[in-house]
């Protein structure tokens, strides 16, 4: 992860739906700002949400974790940089 990308999630709750085992929802912020609520009307609207369970998850962090991980990427650019030279 080099270039990482950054992009805002909304905490939704774990295991919303009946039957959910180990399940954590997130909608991305844009839809949630513009009103889409769970559970989405359309399957388009599906798009704006993730589903992981907690073995997936390695790719959300919250706020200030996700600052370690980006200054960490950086170390890594400067670091591959040096490397070419």
């Amino acid at each position: 992860m080099l270039v990482p990308i950054v992009l805002p999630f909304i905490f939704l709750g774990r295991n919303v739906r009946g039957g959910d085992v180990d399940r954590f929802y997130f909608q991305e912020f844009g839809s949630y700002a513009a009103g889409l609520r769970f559970p989405p009307v359309t399957e388009d609207d599906l798009h704006q949400f993730q589903v992981p369970g907690s073995k997936d998850m390695k790719h959300i962090f919250e706020y200030e974790h996700g600052l370690d991980v980006l200054m960490s990427c950086a170390v890594m650019r400067r670091k591959a940089v040096v490397k070419d030279k």
